[in-house]
């Protein structure tokens, strides 16, 4: 069986712990990015991709391209590094803007936000340009997104020479304090991706799925990491449909694969046979989402267990959900962002289906 590409949303740098999980049963594994030729920041680099053989089963596609436009918005996001201080103002509108645009004027969001930030590039909105904007504020929005974790990245390398430190930390701790665990948790931890934040990132990743145009191939998949995205479309599907979106699969992955089949192939039996998950996923999309195949759970969990035994690969779970007789950009965009719905063309469509990665 031909295995369906795996759209990877919000993100927009390729990373292992995406991937390894993913690849044995999808391909190619597809990433949307903001700017045509982009640069991932050094930061976010995942080493363990760098083989040819891995990095041929990632595609990179940039739904809306900059084009002309491309130097002069790489220069902005050079100033935002380099200037962070002068345009720290200006970008915490443009964050408020993103959660509360309903509350402020059209002209206020469109023009004094976005266009004081680019007008100095001699980007300016016209009556006629607004789709065109949006665009801007959405790539603008990911690559901040991109050197937020780089900072992220950078502050967990710290972290982790504080971790190597722990254990005499922690002796000389118990030394001091009676509880010295309270102690050592702040050391620890690194901010997680907040609400607010994903919210923003899921609107600007939106904004260039449903204002651009890619070439997917037959139906893929859309995978977020963490419910709460898949969550969100599922509401916004019943809300909009009286129905509830269908759970048509939850399985075991590899966190990691095994050297040997991530270069040599061996691992991807997983997506064969009439029991499998690809079986499960063309029976939904021939069907129109009205029937949906059983999969062998016994023999898949057999199979993975003998390609990426547990205790050297790990394990996560991958939810799946159909949500049938309705276009993705349409339900991508009444969940993430709204005032782009009318934008998508019909609501009804051939069906897609989502899915949450969770760890164990």
């Amino acid at each position: 069986m031909k295995p369906r590409a795996v759209v990877i949303f919000p993100d927009t740098v390729p990373t292992g712990r995406m991937f390894f999980p993913l690849v044995p049963v999808f391909e190619p594994v597809v990433y949307f990015q903001a700017v045509e030729e982009d640069q991932v920041p050094p930061e976010l680099v995942d080493q363990a991709l760098d083989d040819p053989a891995l990095a041929g089963r990632i595609r990179i596609q940039v739904p809306a391209p900059l084009g002309d436009d491309r130097d002069r918005f790489l220069k902005l996001v050079t100033d935002l590094r380099v200037r962070r201080d002068e345009y720290a103002a200006q970008l915490g509108h443009l964050t408020l803007a993103g959660v509360s645009a309903a509350s402020r004027p059209a002209r206020e969001t469109k023009s004094a936000i976005v266009g004081s930030l680019l007008s100095s590039l001699g980007i300016r909105e016209r009556e006629d340009d607004a789709r065109r904007m949006e665009l801007w504020q959405a790539r603008l929005v990911l690559k901040l997104a991109e050197i937020y974790d780089a900072e992220q990245a950078g502050l967990g390398r710290g972290l982790e020479f504080l971790e190597s430190r722990q254990e005499a930390l922690l002796e000389e701790l118990r030394r001091e304090t009676d509880n010295p665990f309270l102690r050592t948790e702040e050391l620890s931890a690194v901010p997680p991706l907040t609400g607010e934040r994903l919210q923003l990132r899921l609107k600007a990743w939106t904004r260039l799925f449903v204002g651009g145009s890619v070439e997917l191939g037959r139906e893929p998949v859309f995978v977020a990491t963490g419910r709460e995205p898949v969550d969100a479309l599922a509401e916004c599907y019943a809300r909009m449909t009286g129905r509830e979106a269908v759970q048509l699969a939850t399985v075991e992955l590899p966190a990691v694969l095994p050297d040997s089949a991530a270069l040599t192939g061996e691992i991807f039996p997983l997506r064969n046979g009439d029991g499998s998950l690809t079986s499960v996923l063309d029976t939904f999309f021939r069907d129109g989402g009205e029937g949906a195949a059983g999969m062998e759970t016994d023999r898949w969990q057999a199979e993975l267990d003998q390609l990426c035994p547990p205790d050297t690969c790990g394990r996560c779970l991958l939810h799946l959900f159909g949500f049938s007789r309705v276009s993705a950009r349409h339900i991508f965009a009444r969940a993430f962002s709204p005032d782009n719905a009318a934008a998508t063309g019909p609501a009804a469509g051939s069906g897609f289906v989502a899915g949450a990665l969770v760890r164990g």
